[in-house]
């Protein structure tokens, strides 16, 4: 009988270890990366998800100012003119100086209510004398669901003098 021996078994000995760690490593290496550009996605959308709120709630204040004008209240005017036309000390403080604050429903998630303030009358004169259409400016400010994701929106609202 005849023994048949292999050659070089030895040496290659733990090859198929070393072969099977550098495709574990590879593979693994493909889902971290995976993983980071889903987080990636994940930021990006909760980003937009943010900003998308904050817009919501200036667009809120902003025509919340609009029904304000067209609809004047004697104390807020006197004549056709604003009583207190300053503008907003500092959005950031909460309080807006002379911004209106506006109301959220109550499941709302966002850092904080709305504001506007309406600024001071400018006339369009139109070449008829007087001052047949005032012009307001409206600025709104809304905050998403974190204080730093803010939205301000403008607008300009005509009105005919009474």
């Amino acid at each position: 009988m005849h023994m048949l021996t292999i050659r070089g078994w030895r040496s290659e000995q733990g090859s198929v270890l070393i072969v099977a760690l550098i495709m574990l490593l590879l593979i693994s290496l493909i889902a971290i990366a995976g993983m980071e550009d889903s987080i990636l996605q994940e930021r990006m959308t909760r980003n937009m998800e943010d900003r998308g709120m904050a817009f919501e709630n200036a667009e809120r204040a902003l025509r919340a100012g609009e029904q304000f004008l067209a609809a004047p209240s004697s104390s807020t005017f006197s004549g056709n003119a604003l009583l207190n036309p300053a503008p907003p000390d500092d959005w950031g403080t909460g309080t807006g100086g002379n911004a209106v604050a506006v109301s959220l429903p109550s499941d709302s998630r966002a850092a904080g209510n709305p504001e506007y303030y309406v600024g001071p009358v400018q006339c369009a004169d139109m070449a008829m004398g007087g001052c047949p259409v005032e012009i307001f400016r409206v600025t709104a400010r809304g905050l998403g669901g974190e204080q730093s994701t803010e939205v301000v929106l403008r607008s300009n609202f005509a009105r005919l003098q009474e």
